[in-house]
């Protein structure tokens, strides 16, 4: 048993190169080719303490992708983590790090619309345009109306 470790170990350091790559993924990995969920969960927990595998490291690189018009909500980045196949752990703590969701949804609009002249003349459109923006990328519909609010007396100043 050992010798599979060993060698699923072997496998995936020879698949992980220079690249960043999660435990789920990793782990994923070994499932696919051939090895049993044992055999890789424990490869797995022998890369992380190798350093190998960095799941806040392979979260953050997740995050940094998420920014100006891809900005998303917490629950939303939470769960994209998630499906990146970082530990639960991991999201949660980069997850709790990350700016409220008013700040980063204010973010979201100002990237996506720079110049609020762009949203055209009819209040309610332009209202709508945006609330529909912040609810695709995972935001409650009262945080897009209040971040909207505060974007707009933003821009008036």
């Amino acid at each position: 048993m050992q010798e599979d470790v060993s060698s699923a170990v072997t496998f995936a350091i020879r698949h992980i190169g220079t690249g960043i790559y999660s435990s789920g993924k990793i782990r994923d990995y070994l499932l696919k080719n051939g090895y049993s969920y044992e055999t890789s969960s424990d490869a797995v927990e022998e890369l992380i303490l190798r350093k190998y595998i960095d799941d806040e490291r392979a979260g953050r690189k997740v995050l940094l992708s998420r920014t100006g018009k891809k900005q998303e909500s917490r629950s939303m980045l939470y769960r994209r983590l998630i499906d990146a196949g970082v530990s639960e752990a991991a999201a949660s703590g980069l997850v709790s790090d990350l700016k409220d969701d008013i700040t980063t949804c204010v973010a979201l609009i100002d990237a996506t619309y720079p110049d609020p002249s762009s949203l055209g003349d009819d209040p309610e459109d332009a209202c709508a345009a945006v609330i529909k923006t912040c609810l695709r990328r995972g935001y409650t519909s009262e945080i897009a109306s209040r971040a909207f609010r505060l974007w707009l007396s933003g821009a008036d100043q």
